[in-house]
């Protein structure tokens, strides 16, 4: 591995937070000498600022109906195990759904 790939995956680390406290200070002298790694630092932090400021809370209505929506795909995945294996005991969801469906909740 030559030194351009070694710092390549130090620049991950760094930018995951996953250096111990010795190699993020050998890692800041670096970038005190290395325009192109401290370029692709601020590179990410602006990336990041920038995916902050879009970010927009989803729409109330949206949890409900990715809740529904989750709902609706487990049971039929529950449903199509039951058809496939009949012999196999249902797991507490499943029974947990065949419950809610027997007292009329949604």
């Amino acid at each position: 591995m030559d030194g351009h790939e070694r710092h390549d995956r130090l620049l991950g680390a760094f930018l995951a937070g996953a250096l111990d406290p010795a190699a993020a200070r050998r890692w800041d002298e670096h970038l005190l000498e290395c325009e192109q790694c401290w370029r692709a630092v601020q590179q990410d932090r602006d990336g990041r600022r920038a995916a902050e400021l879009l970010r927009q809370p989803a729409p109330p209505v949206l949890a409900d109906r990715v809740a529904f929506a989750v709902e609706v795909a487990a049971a039929g995945r529950a449903a199509a195990r039951r058809r496939a294996h009949p012999g196999i005991p249902l797991s507490a969801a499943d029974r947990l759904i065949r419950l809610r469906d027997c007292l009329g909740g949604s």
